[in-house]
């Protein structure tokens, strides 16, 4: 029975990985990455040392995981969204607005994958690649900018353009809210972007869904 074996052992190395992964982002949202240890790890998951070192060879392995993962439950809501959109501006407003709730709630960790990119040069090296897994949300941006803007329910602009600023506008907030963020909150900042786009972005035939 080799076979139900295999897949004896795959169910068990995914379900340690995902007890894994609860751990290290638990711990990330805790504390950051500059404090963060395979040692804090594996006693936070109640796992040994060793036991980590089995699927991941070293933290940057580890961070890469932890992105990829986090990454795909994004990019599989926002496939679920624009899916069930009636329009490319309820497409774009549905995503920007999920996005925006999960980078408030979870702005701690993404900082803390942001920063230990940012001062590890291997990694950087490998965010640079085509394998770089934010690119998987990008894809989703251009895929909804273009839909728009072909359908004319968005203005004929630049949809790298677009795409950037869409991203940029992610990004900021979730630094902005993991230093603190006063009364802003994801709803506030969705319903001015979603005005300003209104005015700026869209035509009368994506304002009134004709």
């Amino acid at each position: 029975m080799p076979e139900l074996a295999d897949k004896k052992k795959e169910l068990l190395e995914e379900l340690m990985k995902g007890t894994i992964y609860d751990a290290a982002w638990s711990l990330m949202k805790e504390s950051g990455w500059e404090s963060f240890s395979m040692g804090r790890l594996a006693e936070r998951a109640g796992v040994s040392k060793g036991t980590i070192y089995n699927y991941f060879k070293d933290k940057r392995e580890l961070l890469w995981f932890i992105l990829d993962k986090g990454i795909e439950e994004v990019t599989a809501t926002l496939d679920q969204l624009i899916a069930s959109a009636s329009s490319w501006r309820e497409a774009l407003e549905k995503a920007l607005r999920y996005e925006m709730v999960q980078r408030e709630r979870h702005a701690g960790v993404i900082v803390s994958i942001m920063h230990a990119i940012h001062q590890d040069r291997e990694l950087q090296q490998r965010a640079q690649s085509s394998e770089f897994p934010v690119d998987r949300i990008r894809r989703r941006y251009r895929q909804i900018l273009e839909g728009g803007v072909e359908s004319g329910e968005f203005r004929e602009i630049s949809v790298d353009t677009l795409e950037m600023l869409c991203f940029s506008l992610l990004i900021g907030t979730a630094k902005i809210w993991n230093v603190g963020n006063g009364d802003v909150t994801s709803g506030s900042i969705a319903d001015t972007v979603f005005s300003i786009l209104q005015k700026g972005l869209y035509t009368e035939r994506g304002t009134d869904g004709q």
